[in-house]
C-alpha cells in the first residue's frame, strides 16, 4: 500500500510537471493595437507577448529560449500607391533591420518537442499493467496534445501571414509576423527605395 501511495505521487508529479500545453489561438483581429507611434506612407501598429497574452504557457517560453518574437502587427497603407509587403516593405527592430521567417520556421523553433515525450514509455519496462496503463498512457496523451498544438500554431501562422499580401491605397492588414531578436524594441517598416 505504501508503495503504491508512493508511485501514485511520482506520477502525478511527473505528469503535472512535465505535460504537453494545449494550444490557445492568438486571434490578431481581436487584439486592440495601440495607434501607430510616428505617421508614415505605411505605418505599423504591433503587439508584443501574444502567445502568452492568448494564455499559451510553452510556447512564450520556448520563444524567448530562442531568441524569436512572435508579434501581431496592423499594418496600413496610406500612400497613394499599392505596397506589397515582401517586395516594398523593410522591417525593423529598433535600429536592426530583421528578415521575417516563415510560419514553417516559427513552428520548427518554437514548437513542443512530443518525440521527447515518448520516454514516459521506460515506465513500462517492468511489464506490469498497471505501468503500461499509467506510464504509456501519459506518454500517448501528451504526444497527441503536443503534436495537436503544433499544428494549430502552424495553421494561425499561416492564416495570418502577412508577408506576401497586397495592400491597396487606405486598406490595412492584421496578422501574425515573426523574427529573430533578443529584444522587443519598437518595430518600425519603411518603404524600399
Amino acid at each position: 500500500m505504501n508503495k503504491m501511495k508512493q508511485l501514485t505521487l511520482l506520477i502525478i508529479a511527473v505528469y503535472l510537471s512535465s505535460c504537453a500545453a494545449f494550444y490557445r489561438n492568438i486571434g490578431p483581429e481581436k487584439i486592440n493595437y495601440p495607434p501607430a507611434l510616428v505617421k508614415e506612407k505605411v505605418e505599423i501598429a504591433y503587439r508584443y507577448d501574444v502567445l502568452r497574452d492568448a494564455g499559451n504557457k510553452k510556447y512564450p517560453k520556448s520563444e524567448i529560449k530562442k531568441n524569436i518574437r512572435v508579434v501581431a502587427v496592423k499594418i496600413t497603407n496610406n500612400s497613394d500607391t499599392t505596397v506589397e509587403i515582401a517586395r516594398d516593405l523593410d522591417f525593423y527592430c529598433g535600429s536592426s533591420r530583421v528578415t521575417l521567417l516563415t510560419p514553417l520556421d516559427i513552428k520548427e523553433t518554437i514548437k513542443q518537442s512530443w518525440p521527447a515525450y515518448a520516454l514516459y514509455g521506460i515506465g513500462c519496462i517492468s511489464g506490469s499493467p498497471l505501468d503500461i496503463i499509467v506510464f504509456g498512457g501519459i506518454g500517448v496523451g501528451n504526444m497527441a496534445v503536443a503534436g495537436s498544438s503544433n499544428k494549430k500554431l502552424f495553421l494561425e501562422l499561416m492564416k495570418y501571414d502577412i508577408r506576401n499580401k497586397v495592400l491597396n491605397k487606405g486598406e490595412s492588414v492584421v496578422g501574425l509576423i515573426g523574427f529573430e531578436t533578443l529584444h522587443a524594441d519598437p518595430i518600425t517598416i519603411k518603404l524600399k527605395k
